[in-house]
């Protein structure tokens, strides 16, 4: 597994022009076929939060030089929230929320197509955001969202064998 490191001083990997002006709730993974770094995140012309209706996606071959912004990607009308992207059989599978959790999969990180995700035994909270998927086997997922229960914030977890049925499988307090 490849974990960005930045050596030396901090510094502006992206600053959107073309599609938004700031990036907010993003995720950096590597595109193992075409050898680079890329970037999904929130954003907006406007500069504010509540206009945040889609991502804007950047690349860069090395961590030492400036990410190049691509394309705007998800635009649906209604707000995104916190991607998080996973490679599985050669396809990119980007899951974001809010309430309900979408999911957008593509071959080649360019065009992308709208896959419906099938939740059993759904998370009980107001919402789920912020989502987390991680690899546990072969063919074995789980993954994190966080949202309300009982007016408090919590985690769930929910677990896949396939990226798109999900079965939640418990929920954890946080405070």
């Amino acid at each position: 597994m490849l974990i960005p490191e930045i050596s030396g001083e901090r510094r502006t990997l992206l600053k959107p022009r073309r599609y938004g002006k700031y990036v907010n709730d993003h995720t950096l993974f590597y595109d193992d076929a075409g050898k680079r770094w890329c970037l999904a995140g929130i954003t907006s012309k406007k500069g504010n939060p509540n206009d945040e209706r889609y991502f804007v996606f950047a690349d860069t071959p090395s961590l030492d030089c400036k990410m190049r912004e691509r394309a705007k990607i998800i635009d649906n009308g209604t707000r995104a929230w916190a991607p998080c992207v996973i490679k599985e059989n050669g396809l990119y599978y980007m899951f974001c929320g809010p309430s309900p959790a979408k999911l957008e999969v593509s071959h080649d990180l360019g065009d992308r197509f709208g896959q419906e995700i099938r939740l059993s035994g759904n998370p009980p909270m107001a919402c789920h955001r912020d989502h987390f998927v991680l690899r546990r086997g072969d063919n074995d997922f789980i993954m994190y969202v966080s949202g309300l229960e009982d007016g408090k914030s919590a985690v769930s977890c929910l677990v896949s064998n396939d990226l798109l049925t999900w079965d939640f499988a418990g929920c954890l307090p946080r405070g």
